[in-house]
């Protein structure tokens, strides 16, 4: 059973004319993540995004593990820059970093 932690928010801008919004989160240990984005008008859940996850594990001097998940939102263009806020949830406490695409 995973203990979900308070999802972690994140606004940003979407510029006129966008079509997609990329979220790529990589945590630093064993972890895992939950991804949603909200626009003025919508939520977008992960059943709404492609997802891509990635596990990376380091052998040496001692094991260390990365974990990537990437999430793409195609959306419909604005006709005005709005502010989206991303919501992370991530399964246990671990640094983690977050980049987000818009285009």
């Amino acid at each position: 059973m995973y203990v979900m932690y308070q999802p972690q928010a994140f606004s940003f801008g979407v510029r006129t004319g966008a079509e997609r919004v990329i979220v790529t989160c990589t945590l630093f240990g064993l972890s895992g993540v939950t991804v949603q984005l909200r626009s003025p008008t919508k939520t977008y859940t992960e059943a709404d995004l492609k997802i891509y996850e990635n596990t990376i594990i380091g052998v040496a001097p001692t094991l260390t593990y990365q974990y990537v998940k990437k999430a793409t939102a195609t959306i419909t263009p604005p006709t005005v820059t709005e502010t989206w806020t991303l919501l992370l949830t991530l399964s246990t406490a671990v640094p983690y970093q977050v980049g987000i695409e818009v285009y």
